[in-house]
């Protein structure tokens, strides 16, 4: 985003850096979530903070030095992951698998649907596909085109995903953060 960089920073929340002298990050906001922050996805002035235990926090950073919350949705699981396309979040949320939200209305977010997974542990988001990080239960390739009923098209064996906890996907490929299993 430019000269600034926006970290999940764990209990410490939403911080907000200056780096355009990379030599010298400089800090410039902060805003202490009420979870954890474990990942986060920019689109424009708002930062969607997947929090945790808390959900999904939705900060106002137009001003870098005062973000400002916007509004919450408390997810059932552990919100872990986002990706945004539209408006829409698609969260990993930990035991409670891929949840998808509106985020027309930052200060009220809405929950449209999930699908229940083995441990969603990171997303990313390609049109109405998501490719899913689930932990032991390997990748999931998703459809959520109909955002209250997502539904799962594909999916690996651990055998060939080992523990997944992150995931990108570049043309026709998909690439996964593996824990520890390397299949030769």
């Amino acid at each position: 985003m430019g000269n600034i960089a926006y970290l999940a920073d764990g209990l410490a929340g939403l911080q907000i850096i200056d780096v355009s002298d990379p030599t010298r990050p400089t800090a410039l906001g902060l805003l202490n979530t009420s979870g954890n922050a474990l990942g986060i996805a920019i689109s424009g002035n708002r930062a969607y903070v997947a929090d945790g235990s808390s959900g999904l926090v939705i900060i106002d950073v137009s001003n870098p030095r005062s973000p400002t919350l916007l509004g919450t949705l408390d997810t059932p699981g552990t919100a872990q992951g986002v990706n945004l396309v539209g408006n829409l979040a698609v969260v990993a949320d930990g035991s409670d698998g891929l949840r998808i939200i509106d985020i027309s209305n930052a200060s009220s977010p809405v929950s449209l649907g999930s699908l229940s997974t083995k441990y969603a542990y990171a997303v990313r988001v390609e049109g109405s596909i998501a490719y899913l990080a689930d932990y032991t239960g390997s990748l999931k390739i998703i459809d959520f085109s109909n955002p209250v009923a997502p539904r799962l098209l594909a999916a690996t064996s651990q055998s060939l995903g080992g523990v997944l906890l992150d995931v990108t996907h570049l043309r026709n490929f998909v690439f996964g953060a593996d824990f520890f299993f390397v299949k030769k």
